[in-house]
């Protein structure tokens, strides 16, 4: 983490290219060098890093008036900026990021239909991160509106559990692991801010994210390979392996290869439903995704080094959960 880190964010001070400092941003490089600073509990580099990467961002929302695609919503970088550093301005563009831009307003009834179509699992993820984060930074709930992202994330669980995409379009009717990885990260997000604040949890997010865990298990890993991408090979160790790309291969999106650098957007749910049930099949399979995606991922570029580190964190915190394991 630290070499390549420090590989990846010096790549990021050096180009002057704006659009290839965007690219290199993509994924919430400022989000990923922030939490690395916490983690070692070193300022220097990652704070210069988290700079860098912060002005980029910044400078794509004012260029954009914040009308930005849903895939480019960044609330965790601008959240952790106004809490770690008191910066102002990064809590109000986390409030603008909130109201404007594409995949915005769920309450207008086109939407709310058209985005319950899992072709949009990210988008609906990163919105609900980004209203559990403006609430944390003080901003009003907007219940309503968090209820129907949720709503939805909810249902693109149920098509990739089912086959049922509710459409024809043999494009769209596929699951990638990683993206029910962001979605679970999303709806994780949303139960642990409930219970935060006093609320009841929403007892369909563990039974969803359990069935889901439960199905990416037995439906895409794939155990004891190694290698890197393209070139596979039988591994003796069952602990490395990964997930397919996407199942069932779909021309133009990907191939059912596993795809270990996507390993760490996927463990985090198992360490959270460690620590939420004790149960070892969640601790033993979430250790086997973790170990494979350190042991096999490419982190030569910088946005798989920032999909690496993005939420790896969390699977590391909730892992530590103490409660007695249930063999089951």
């Amino acid at each position: 983490m630290v070499d390549y880190g420090r590989r990846r964010g010096d790549d990021l001070l050096g180009e002057s290219n704006f659009q290839a400092q965007l690219n290199m941003q993509y994924y919430d490089a400022q989000r990923v060098f922030l939490q690395i600073a916490d983690y070692t509990g070193d300022d220097d580099p990652w704070q210069r890093y988290a700079d860098a990467a912060e002005s980029t961002y910044k400078t794509y929302l004012e260029k954009n008036d914040f009308q930005i695609a849903g895939y480019m919503r960044f609330p965790h970088g601008l959240f952790m900026d106004w809490r770690r550093n008191g910066d102002e301005q990064s809590r109000e563009y986390l409030f603008r990021l909130r109201e404007t831009g594409a995949f915005a307003t769920p309450e207008d009834p086109a939407y709310n239909r058209l985005w319950r179509d899992s072709r949009y699992s990210r988008e609906i993820a990163y919105a609900i991160e980004t209203q559990v984060l403006a609430e944390r930074a003080g901003a009003p709930a907007q219940t309503y509106r968090k209820d129907l992202y949720v709503d939805m994330a909810l249902d693109h669980i149920d098509a990739w559990l089912t086959g049922d995409f509710g459409h024809n379009d043999e494009q769209w009717r596929f699951c990638q692991a990683f993206m029910a990885g962001l979605t679970a990260s999303a709806l994780i997000a949303y139960d642990d801010h409930l219970e935060s604040t006093g609320r009841d949890r929403d007892p369909r997010v563990l039974a969803r994210i359990e069935t889901l865990s439960d199905w990416l298990w037995q439906t895409m890993w794939v155990a004891g390979v190694g290698g890197s991408r393209g070139d596979w090979y039988p591994h003796e160790s069952s602990t490395l392996g990964a997930f397919e790309y996407v199942q069932p291969s779909v021309e133009g999106v990907g191939s059912e290869d596993p795809a270990p650098d996507l390993n760490l957007l996927i463990a985090p749910m198992y360490g959270w439903l460690y620590a939420q049930t004790g149960a070892a099949r969640f601790r033993d399979r979430g250790d086997a995704v973790f170990a494979g995606g350190i042991a096999m991922a490419s982190l030569e570029q910088n946005k798989i080094f920032n999909q690496n580190f993005r939420s790896s964190f969390d699977y590391v915190e909730w892992r530590r959960h103490d409660a007695s394991a249930v063999e089951d």
